[in-house]
């Protein structure tokens, strides 16, 4: 299970270490949140959800896709 640091009321980010990549997520107005999935250099993957529990989810899946080496270019816009 992973576990999500909550850095201040609308903030929460992960490490995944093992694919050396990050995640972000903002609460950018109500029921809306901005999520960022990269690396310390650079935002390789950049979406919205309505909840929370979305947005873990879609930077989780994307972490994983780069996991399993899929193509990321090609699936970007489908999760």
């Amino acid at each position: 299970m992973l576990d999500w640091e909550r850095y201040d009321e609308n903030t929460w980010g992960i490490e995944w270490h093992e694919i050396d990549r990050l995640a972000l997520i903002k609460e950018t107005q109500p029921d809306e949140y901005t999520l960022i999935v990269g690396t310390v250099k650079d935002a390789e993957y950049i979406s919205k959800a309505t909840t929370l529990s979305h947005a873990k989810a879609k930077a989780v899946r994307y972490m994983m896709l780069l996991l399993n080496n899929a193509d990321t270019e090609r699936l970007k816009w489908k999760i």
